[in-house]
């Protein structure tokens, strides 16, 4: 039997003729379960590149939509607290400050009433601008502050607390890293007066 290579670029009769017997040489049945599962595959593929599309588009929307709520939320809750805050400054500051007024000369009250006032004052300022540090101060923090402001000495802000001078020089450090006045060369005093 003689042997033909086929060439490509070979155009005659012969060369044209073994291509087209190749064609047409019946495939084993592998090949045709070979054909079937990968045209099944195939179909496969699609169906779920479909349905992957479809999900995509459904997950788009549904964010697009909570994105709208989250911002409707964010609003809503910005504006309750801007409610808030302007209902403690017209209501509840003005009573602190008429009481604060009507007391004579009890010192302890007068400290407690500027207590809360600056409380209130630090909330009304979180709840328009955010967080605010003068609200991170602890109750002795406060006290100390008020007296601070109210230019009394740390040996008479010792007394007054029945605490030592070198404690209220630590409360005075606090105070100064809490409000963000560590290693700033300010009067303690004169910051606490703006902020209370």
């Amino acid at each position: 039997m003689e042997s033909y290579k086929y060439n490509i670029h070979d155009t005659s009769k012969e060369a044209s003729f073994l291509f087209h017997i190749r064609k047409v040489i019946p495939v084993t049945e592998n090949e045709i379960l070979l054909e079937k599962e990968l045209a099944r595959r195939n179909r496969e593929i699609e169906t779920l590149q479909r349905i992957h599309n479809s999900v995509s588009m459904e997950l788009l929307e549904t964010n697009k939509a909570i994105s709208v709520l989250a911002r409707k939320y964010e609003k809503l809750s910005q504006d309750k607290e801007l409610n808030i805050a302007e209902q403690i400054e017209q209501k509840v500051l003005p009573t602190i400050l008429t009481i604060k007024d009507a007391i004579n000369n009890n010192v302890s009250l007068e400290i407690e009433l500027e207590i809360l006032t600056s409380q209130i004052k630090g909330l009304i300022r979180a709840l328009k601008n955010g967080d605010d540090n003068f609200n991170q101060l602890t109750p002795t923090e406060m006290r100390v502050a008020v007296m601070i402001k109210n230019g009394v000495t740390s040996q008479d802000i010792a007394n007054n607390l029945f605490i030592s001078e070198s404690t209220v020089k630590t409360h005075r450090k606090n105070i100064r890293n809490k409000l963000n006045l560590q290693n700033k060369k300010l009067n303690l005093a004169t910051c606490l007066s703006k902020i209370m």
